[in-house]
Formats: structure tokens, C-alpha cells, sequence
């Protein structure tokens, strides 16, 4: 099945105002993964630097607390991203009660989660320095959140360059500031506190972005019965949103309470490899769902889930070879031998897990811009017993390797069950067709990975090159319109 063109991807009454939303929706794609991308970098480079300086039950803790403050992430969030985007961009004129009715709710369930939270840290670690470096990791997200919703009111009005900018600075403020604290001797204490500052930084920055966008707080059109509606429209959300949340961060939380902080750290090395890259997924699905949400009964909604899912195929399929075929070299490589062998096999085990992740985040978007809230909810609740079950069953077994198979198998079936929520109203996305050219293209690169032998890096320049020249070879030879929408959306033309 060939790509929708942009006049196709969002429809509109004349082919140039389509053209102009397609340029407008790529556009912020762009800027969304350029920010994203140089995100993940800083924050890579202070996580190697991290694997290398601390020992092994240090880095365990960190990960213990960064996987612990992403779950706690998930109660103020509680979904309304969606409902804010939503919301926001199908009535823009309403946008700025609708963040601050979502900044006030946030406030207010920040301050119940993240107070037990606290309070049963300090009686587990007490006053000591691991305590407090866990705490104010912790105690980081608890800002993140705040800039996250500025990020989704900047979604809903699709002016994200500010707030790409923000959270660059935000990343590379964090990045120094750890690494600072880290070759000076700072220990898990001082990461903890750089992590926080960052965070600081990041929230002062995207408050001025979200001004920008001409998103204003407005406390006087907040009301009992507006907050009460906005809880009324999100709670099927909200749970659904805190299981979701809770899928990837599971594993990690289960393996530090039964097998420990150095088995924590084998796992973590491997997973914090793999996260790197959903940015990707998260920058398309940004992306897409403002216009999903203005045209969700359109025909042509198909299309638009397939061209991002063909998008994140095309990243993610050639990132899963390399790590299944390179592991222990990949691991090696960038965090140290010490991880290479104990590592390498969960890194296999978790190469699936982004392209997956992936194509089940662009469903559930899809329902989303239907307002199926029961069904994101009876999947995502049938997807977090399937890994809670396999985690409980394989980590006393297998460790962080039974961590890493059944987060790969939550993905797959969560990806069936939206799959199956999504054709029963009425879009019809592909899922092999979006697969075919770059699981090709990924064939051509495994034979080269294989039999090829050279150092890693070269290896891994001549395999991308074999990658994309094939992957753009078979496109042009099986599916022109991929490329047709390519250029009349970054071509010369009218905007």
C-alpha cells in the first residue's frame, strides 16, 4: 500500500491549504525531532560518562530513581496531554483555560503523589547521600511534567520551535552539569542535585516558550465545575495513561526489589540504549495527532498512521539489527567492557521493543482522535497484566534479560489489541505494508554486518550506507508516492 501525499495526509478544500497544513505539520515534526534528537544526545553523553564513573550499585540507584520518577510522571499527567492537544486544537480559542485547567489539576495530584512518594523514600533510605541524589532525581520529573504541558499547549497552537529550543537547553544544562559534578568527584549525591537544577532550568525556559506561542495563564476562568469536567473527560485516560506509563518502568522497578541494584544496572544499560531512540515515535505522533484529532472520521486517517508508521519503521527496523547482530561490540563500545558480556543478550532481547513501541503509540493516537477512551483502557489494562505476569514469572529466573523479553512482548500484544480496537471503527491502517521496504533494506544491512570485517565504527558507516542506499532504491522502485510526498512537502511551492 503507497503513501498518502500531503493533500491526502490532511484534508482540506483546496489542494494549497492542504499542501500549507502538510508543510506546517512536517515542519514542527522537524523541529520536534531535531530538539529531541540533540536532547538525547546530552543526555546519552552524562549516562555513558555516569556508566564509566559510578560503580555499579550507584548506577543502579540512579536508575532505580530515574525509572521511579517516570512512573510517579504518569499520575499529574494522568492523560491529559491528549485531551489538552485535543482539545486545543479542535477549539483554539479556548486553549488558555484549558491549560490552566490541566496546570491546576497537575498541581494538585503532583503534590499526593510525589509527597507519599518522598515520605516513603526517606523512611527506606533515610538521610543518607543515596537518599537524597534519589529524591531530588525524583523530585526532577515533578518539574518535567509542568514543561511537558507547556510542550502540548505549544502542539495544540503547532508552533513547537520555541519549545524544541527549550528543551534543548534544558538537556545540555543537565548534560554539563552532570558530567561537572561527575569528573569532580561529586559522586551520586552531586547527579542528583545537577539533574534537578537542569530541570529547573528547563521549566524557566519552556515558561518562556509557551508565553511566546501566546498561551497565557488564565486563573480567573478556572472553575469547580471546568476542573470538573476536565477530570470527567479524562479519567478512562488518565488510568489508561498510568498504565502505559507504568509498562516500560515495571521491569526496572521489579528488578531492583528482587534480584537488586547490580542486576538494576546490567538491565538499565541495555534499556537506557533502547530509549534513546523513541523520541522518534514520540516527535511523529505529535505530529499527527493535531490532525487527527480536526478529521478523526476521515477516510484518509488511515494514510496518515501509515506514513508515520512507515517513518518509524525506517528508523527503528535498521536499529534493531544493529543491536541484535553488534551487542556485546555496541556495548562495549560505548559504556564499557564491565557490560559488554553481562548486557549484551538484554540488548537483544530489547531490539524489537522501539518499532513496536512505535507502531502501538500511532494506533493509540488514532483512537484517541476517536474518543475511544473504553478501548485504550481494555487494552492497555490487558497489556499491563500480560507484563506484569511475565515480569513476576521470568526476572526470579532470567534476571534483566526476563525483564527485557517480556517488555518486548507486552509491545506486541498491546499492538495487536489496538490493531484490532482500530479497524472496528473504521480505520484500517496496514501493518505489513509500512514494514516491507525497510525490513528489506534491514535484510541488506544484517548481510553486511555479518560478513563484513572491519572495525565497528567503519562497519557501521558502510552498513548505513548500504541501508539507505537500498531502502531508497526500493522505495523508488515499489513505492514512488513515498517519495513524491518527500518532495512537494520540503519542495519549492506555496506554503
Amino acid at each position: 500500500m503507497t503513501l498518502a501525499g500531503p493533500d491526502e495526509m490532511v484534508p482540506q478544500g483546496a489542494s494549497g491549504a492542504g499542501l500549507g497544513t502538510a508543510r506546517r505539520t512536517m515542519a514542527n515534526a522537524a523541529a520536534g525531532m531535531a530538539a529531541e534528537l540533540l536532547g538525547k544526545m546530552a543526555t546519552f553523553a552524562w549516562v555513558l560518562v555516569a556508566t564509566r564513573l559510578l560503580d555499579q550499585a550507584e548506577f543502579g540507584a540512579l536508575s532505580f530513581a530515574m525509572a521511579l520518577g517516570a512512573l510517579l510522571l504518569y499520575v499529574p499527567g494522568w492523560g491529559f496531554d491528549i485531551v489538552l492537544i485535543h482539545r486545543g486544537s479542535s477549539h483554539p480559542g479556548r486553549l488558555d483555560r484549558y491549560f490552566t485547567e490541566t496546570l491546576t489539576l497537575q498541581l494538585g495530584l503532583g503534590l499526593l503523589a510525589y509527597g507519599t512518594a518522598l515520605a516513603l523514600l526517606g523512611s527506606t533510605y533515610g538521610g543518607t547521600a543515596t537518599g537524597i541524589a534519589v529524591a531530588a532525581v525524583v523530585l526532577s520529573t515533578a518539574l518535567d511534567i509542568l514543561s511537558l504541558t507547556m510542550r502540548d499547549a505549544a502542539i495544540a497552537r503547532q508552533r513547537q520551535a520555541g519549545m524544541a529550543g527549550a528543551l534543548v537547553v534544558q538537556r545540555v544544562v543537565t548534560a554539563v552539569l552532570v558530567i561537572s559534578a561527575l569528573t569532580s568527584g561529586g559522586g551520586l549525591l552531586w547527579t542528583g542535585v545537577a539533574i534537578l537544577t537542569g530541570s529547573v532550568v528547563g521549566l524557566l525556559g519552556h515558561s518562556v516558550a509557551v508565553h511566546r506561542v501566546g498561551v497565557r495563564l488564565r486563573p480567573g476562568q478556572v472553575t469547580p465545575s471546568g476542573l470538573r469536567a476536565m477530570l470527567d473527560a479524562t479519567w478512562l485516560v488518565g488510568i489508561t495513561a498510568l498504565i502505559l506509563g507504568s509498562l516500560p518502568r515495571l521491569g526496572s522497578v521489579l528488578i531492583q526489589a528482587i534480584r537488586g541494584e547490580a542486576e538494576l544496572a546490567t538491565y538499565a544499560v541495555a534499556f537506557r540504549l533502547v530509549e534513546t531512540v523513541l523520541f522518534v515515535a514520540w516527535v511523529l505522533r505529535d505530529a499527527i495527532f493535531p490532525v487527527l484529532s480536526a478529521h478523526p472520521d476521515d477516510a484518509r486517517a488511515g494514510r496518515v498512521l501509515q506514513t508515520a508508521m512507515t517513518a518509524a519503521a525506517v528508523v527503528y527496523l535498521p536499529f534493531a539489527t544493529v543491536c541484535t547482530v553488534l551487542a556485546p561490540e555496541v556495548i562495549g563500545l560505548l559504556f564499557g567492557q564491565q557490560y559488554a558480556d553481562q548486557s549484551a543478550l538484554t540488548l537483544v532481547l530489547l531490539a524489537p521493543t522501539p518499532l513496536l513501541f512505535g507502531l502501538a503509540y500511532f494506533l493509540l493516537a488514532g483512537l484517541a482522535a476517536h474518543a475511544r477512551n473504553a478501548a485504550m483502557l481494555w487494552t492497555a489494562a490487558v497489556a499491563l497484566v500480560v507484563n506484569l505476569g511475565l515480569n513476576l514469572v521470568l526476572i526470579p529466573l532470567l534476571g534483566s534479560e526476563g525483564a527485557a523479553l517480556a517488555t518486548s512482548v507486552t509491545y506486541l500484544a498491546q499492538l495487536v489489541l489496538l490493531w484490532t480496537a482500530l479497524r472496528r471503527v473504521g480505520v484500517r491502517p496496514g501493518l505489513l505494508g509500512p514494514l516491507a521496504i525497510p525490513g528489506a533494506a534491514a535484510l541488506l544491512l544484517a548481510l553486511v554486518l555479518l560478513s563484513v570485517p572491519a572495525p565497528l565504527p567503519v562497519l557501521l558507516a558502510l552498513g548505513g550506507g548500504v541501508y539507505i542506499a537500498s531502502a531508497y532504491w526500493l522505495a523508488r522502485r515499489w513505492a514512488p508516492d513515498q517519495l513524491r510526498m518527500v518532495r512537494e512537502t520540503f519542495g519549492p511551492g506555496e506554503a
